[in-house]
C-alpha cells in the first residue's frame, strides 16, 4: 500500500475520462493505495470547473 498526494498537475486530468492517470489511480485504489489532494489544489479545480463555459453542466454533473 502506498501513499500519493496529488498536485493540481495530477488532479486536473482526472476529469477527463480517456487520460490514462485516471486508469492508473483506479488500478492503484483497487490495490489498496490511498490518494490525497490538499485544499489548494481542491479550491483550483472547483475555480477552472466554474470558469470554463459549461461551468453550470459541470456543476451539475451533466
Amino acid at each position: 500500500m502506498t501513499n500519493y498526494l496529488l498536485d493540481t498537475n495530477h488532479a486536473s486530468p482526472l476529469v477527463t475520462f480517456s487520460h490514462p492517470l485516471r486508469e492508473r489511480i483506479f488500478q492503484g485504489l483497487d490495490a489498496g493505495d490511498s490518494f490525497a489532494v490538499c485544499v489548494p489544489v481542491i479550491t483550483e479545480m472547483l475555480f477552472g470547473i466554474g470558469i470554463l463555459p459549461r461551468a453550470k453542466q459541470n456543476w451539475l454533473g451533466e
